[in-house]
């Protein structure tokens, strides 16, 4: 209710403003006629819509970066406009031995119906130490000033 209620004062679309009004009306009779809303205070009720107000300013901050088509296309983006080759092999490992079922089981483990390593600990294993950092080179910036080819 407290979303399309802020929703129909921020749009200028008069068609957009016209469904948020349905939907808000709509929501308020949904939470006036909900039995659970008779039993409580007014002070309680007006508590938990100052909380639902402040929850609606920070999904509307945050939703737009992570959620539905803006959300999508920014994923498409940062991947480079899709998947390459190595990438969808390394999200297929994850998926396959690393991701677990509700009951604790892996895909690969589902599949095969044998146990398999952790996946971590087997990359670890498998990587060994990390190579040391490489060493920079000195580079020489050039004095302009300093003319070597001109007699003092």
């Amino acid at each position: 209710m407290v979303y399309w209620h802020q929703h129909l004062h921020l749009t200028q679309n008069t068609q957009a403003r016209e469904n948020y009004r349905k939907a808000w009306t709509q929501a308020s009779h949904t939470l006036e006629a909900h039995p659970f809303s008779a039993t409580l205070p007014d002070s309680d009720i007006q508590r938990w819509l100052t909380w639902a107000e402040w929850m609606v300013r920070q999904f509307h901050r945050s939703s737009s970066a992570v959620e539905g088509r803006n959300g999508c296309l920014a994923q498409l983006y940062h991947n480079g406009r899709g998947l390459t080759p190595q990438r969808l092999r390394a999200l297929t490992v994850i998926h396959n031995y690393g991701l677990k079922h509700e009951d604790g089981t892996t895909a690969a483990r589902r599949l095969f119906g044998t146990e398999h390593p952790e996946l971590f600990s087997w990359l670890l294993e498998q990587m060994g130490a990390l190579p040391l950092a490489r060493k920079s080179r000195n580079r020489i910036i050039p004095n302009p000033l300093k003319l070597l080819n001109v007699p003092a």
